[in-house]
């Protein structure tokens, strides 16, 4: 049983940082995006058109959302292994409850995109600042 618990917690330890590489990519991915959208307030041609811009911030989201679920199963399985070794688990609830927000924090980011103009003019779009707020959710 220990040794099943053992290889259990290392299989979430690697999964995990898989999880956090590919966030950094994210990361980068709307650092990238901000910059863009800073030159072209500076009315300079951004480095992507404004459909590829666009498609970028959609992958980008739909990454953290599927990032961020990675983590909440992360921290359910961490949560489920502390109790079936009889640990305290309010260290895990308060992991899983963070988690679980951030979750919802991304979902709601990507209805934000995904609701919003679709670039039908030049004053709106996937370029507006609001697309690329909180780039880490």
């Amino acid at each position: 049983m220990e040794q099943e618990i053992k290889m259990e917690k290392s299989k979430l330890l690697d999964l995990q940082m898989i999880t956090i590489i590919i966030l950094i990519g994210a990361l980068f991915l709307s650092m990238v995006l901000t910059y863009n959208q800073k030159k072209i307030v500076w009315e300079d041609k951004g480095l992507f058109e404004k459909h590829q811009s666009r498609f970028l911030m959609l992958f980008n989201k739909f990454v953290v959302v599927g990032l961020t679920i990675v983590f909440l199963y992360i921290s359910q399985k961490n949560k489920d292994i502390s109790q079936a070794e009889g640990k305290h688990i309010s260290a895990a609830d308060t992991q899983l409850l963070v988690a679980q927000i951030a979750a919802i924090a991304a979902i709601l980011a990507l209805f934000v995109i995904l609701t919003g103009p679709k670039n039908n003019n030049d004053d709106e779009g996937p370029d507006d600042i609001a697309e690329v707020l909180n780039p880490e959710i």
